[in-house]
Formats: structure tokens, C-alpha cells, sequence
């Protein structure tokens, strides 16, 4: 086996497995967003019920510590997750990346093993595609973005009513500081959020370059 025999297995398995990869992402994100999705099924089947469960976790300082705690896990789960795919989109980049070199050299070198390896019109770029362009992907991430904002913000939520119950012996409604100190540190989770998944590409872009 030459060279070129050798790079065109390579390109038909890297290939393989870029197109994998691709499908694990879907797949994943699907079983994901079915697991993320649970709190809210719950916390609707308990505000249509007529059991009064709500009210009574609402007037108790120890359930409501325990549905924050609750709401704060799958807030972490969320965000891992999105890790996860995260990693696994730049896996699939770096897939994408090598079939463009392979594509590249195939085409320079004038080898006519195949004949879609020598179609001028395919990236032959080994540097895109690049992992500062969003693409779908972006979209993925907002999704749990969204998610594990909004369980943070019903975590905090549930712990400052359960010190209000505490310390006044009843829940009530929150003032106008209170609500801005929830509406700060919702913002500051969000933009955290989407800086943890830049950097994580940035760190990992450095280092494969390295």
C-alpha cells in the first residue's frame, strides 16, 4: 500500500466518522432535552393538580430548600451536557478538517484514486470549518442555555422565599430590590454560560494547534 492508498482509506474513515459523530450529536441532544424537560412536566402536573401541593411547599422553608437543590442539579446537568456536545462538535470539526487537508493534497498531487476527491468545488481548506463560526450548533447550546438558566432562576427563587419564610414565618412577595438581584444574577449566569463554551473552544483550539 503507497501513500495514496493509504490517505484514501484514511479519508473514507475519517469521513465515516465525521458523519457519526454528526448523528451522535442529534441523538444526544434529543435524550437530553427529554431529561432536561422532566422538572417542568412536574412542576405542571403539580400547579393543575387541586392537592394544594404548591401552597404547602410554598409555606415550607425545608421543601422549598429541597425544590431549589432539586432545580439547581439539573441546572448542573444542563450545563454539562452542553459541554458535552460542545466537545463533540469540536471532535466532529477536527474530523471535517482532516478530510479537507486529505481532499487538498489529492487534489494537488493530481492522484485520481477518486473521483469526488478531485472536485474542485469541495473545502479543501484544512483550517475550516472553523470553531468561531456558531452554525446549528449555537442553537444547541442556547437551547440549554435557556434551560439551565431558567432552573437557576426558579433555585433562586425557591432558596430567597425559603429565607423570607424563615426569617418572617410566611412567604410573600418579593420587593423590587430582591427582583433586580434575581434579574443580576440571572444575566451574570447567562453571559457565564456562553463565555464557559468560547473558552472551552478557544482552549482546545490552542492546544490541537500546539
Amino acid at each position: 500500500m503507497d501513500y495514496s492508498d493509504f490517505l484514501l482509506k484514511e479519508y473514507q474513515n475519517i469521513s465515516e466518522a465525521h458523519f457519526k459523530t454528526n448523528e451522535m450529536i442529534s441523538a444526544f441532544f434529543r435524550y437530553s432535552i427529554v431529561v432536561m424537560t422532566i422538572p417542568l412536566t412536574i412542576v405542571a402536573a403539580l400547579v393543575s393538580s387541586e392537592s394544594g401541593m404548591v401552597q404547602q411547599i410554598s409555606a415550607d422553608w425545608r421543601w422549598l430548600f429541597a425544590v431549589g437543590y432539586v432545580f439547581a442539579v439539573f441546572s448542573v446537568v444542563g450545563y454539562g451536557m452542553s459541554r458535552y456536545l460542545t466537545a463533540l462538535r469540536f471532535e466532529a470539526l477536527l474530523y471535517a478538517r482532516v478530510v479537507n487537508s486529505i481532499r487538498d493534497w489529492f487534489c494537488k498531487s493530481g492522484e485520481t484514486h477518486n473521483i469526488e476527491l478531485a472536485v474542485e468545488v469541495l473545502p479543501r481548506d484544512a483550517t475550516v470549518p472553523s470553531s468561531k463560526k456558531e452554525g446549528d450548533h449555537a442553537y444547541l447550546v442556547r437551547s440549554f442555555a435557556f434551560l439551565s438558566s431558567l432552573y437557576i432562576l426558579v433555585s433562586l427563587l425557591c432558596f430567597l422565599t425559603a429565607l423570607i419564610v424563615l426569617a418572617e414565618g410566611a412567604p410573600r412577595s418579593l420587593n423590587a430590590g430582591e427582583c433586580l438581584i434575581l434579574g443580576a444574577l440571572l444575566i451574570a449566569f447567562v453571559r457565564w454560560f456562553s463565555w464557559s463554551h468560547k473558552r472551552y473552544l478557544e482552549k482546545r483550539e490552542s492546544r490541537d494547534i500546539e
